[in-house]
């Protein structure tokens, strides 16, 4: 147990840390994420035993965003504990749940405008890892659940994804954030860097690092990282914005200098700069992050976005980009 009535659920991911959480109430229980297919019974169930409660006890299931570790295991529930609600917000609901679409929108997003996706055997493992569910209801921000004795607050907290969800427990003054922040990159068991922290959305997660740093919550739990406790939460936090900075910084740097190229072609100029990962491996999380940037830059008229010869989108610096407000 990590504090009152909220517990953490082992669900490994190969070599990387994932994590769902536990929340009691008196008269109910409240599981945030899924893990993938399967892990609900494997982890979930038997724990529950240990502490005495039963999954029939499980009314609700908060999946906090669209990515597969974090609902493939959703249809389990419907199992494990048939009359619980599974709640998602409206952004990332049309995903959850259907994995094609996942794929589509999610996994291979950067593909027919920047030649830049997964491969064929991580699309494949994507199916054997989640089925098919029905989110039961769409939630907002500032939705309320009470389990008895106990009410937590769903906040939403865009940024990696578009409809983020995390979980404020006042009782405890605990954050559960999922892949809300996500520091200067995931680790593995061992420590080593394994991913980068792959924000999507990079004005809307720096908005997410203030909003969930203001909270002074005195336990933060993610998903692929060890509770962080006291004063670890801030600097977290703080690590999560001050990254997002540096990458931003990069970027601009190597766009002035290359003027013209393309998203790929940025991902390889700056991978070494923005952490220790084996070059290809990580493309798709590089370029999440650089998308994002050169996006808002070419809304704001920063930088001109065309269409090359070979059907791939041209970043050119049509005016030297400046980076937005540091945080």
């Amino acid at each position: 147990m990590l504090a009152a009535g909220l517990h953490l659920i082992d669900m490994p991911l190969g070599a990387r840390r994932n994590t769902a959480y536990l929340v009691e109430g008196a008269d109910s229980l409240l599981v945030f994420d899924t893990g993938i297919a399967g892990q609900l019974e494997q982890h979930l169930v038997p724990y529950l035993a240990e502490i005495g409660r039963s999954p029939d006890e499980i009314g609700t299931v908060v999946v906090s965003h669209c990515d597969i570790d974090h609902w493939g295991g959703a249809a389990d529930i419907r199992r494990i504990a048939p009359a619980a609600r599974i709640l998602a917000h409206e952004l990332d609901a049309v995903l959850i749940g259907n994995t094609d679409r996942t794929i589509a929108d999610r996994y291979q997003e950067f593909v027919a405008e920047h030649g830049i996706g997964w491969s064929d055997d991580f699309l494949a493992l994507q199916h054997e890892r989640s089925a098919p569910v029905t989110v039961d209801e769409l939630v907002e921000d500032g939705h309320v659940v009470d389990l008895g004795g106990r009410t937590v607050e769903l906040l939403h907290v865009p940024g990696h994804s578009a409809g983020h969800l995390a979980l404020w427990d006042e009782s405890t003054l605990s954050l559960l954030i999922a892949d809300a922040l996500l520091g200067d990159g995931v680790p593995d068991f061992a420590g080593h860097p394994a991913m980068p922290p792959n924000y999507r959305y990079p004005a809307d997660y720096l908005a997410t690092c203030e909003r969930l740093g203001a909270y002074g919550a005195d336990l933060l739990l993610s998903a692929h990282f060890a509770p962080r406790r006291g004063a670890e939460v801030g600097r977290f936090v703080a690590a999560s914005a001050r990254y997002t900075a540096y990458v931003e910084g990069e970027l601009l740097g190597a766009l002035a200098g290359l003027r013209s190229a393309t998203t790929l072609e940025l991902v390889r100029a700056l991978q070494p700069a923005l952490g220790p990962w084996p070059v290809g491996e990580v493309d798709f999380g590089v370029a999440s992050m650089l998308v994002g940037h050169l996006e808002d830059w070419a809304a704001a008229g920063r930088v001109t976005r065309s269409t090359g010869l070979d059907g791939l989108v041209v970043w050119t610096a049509s005016a030297p980009p400046s980076p937005g407000p540091r945080p």
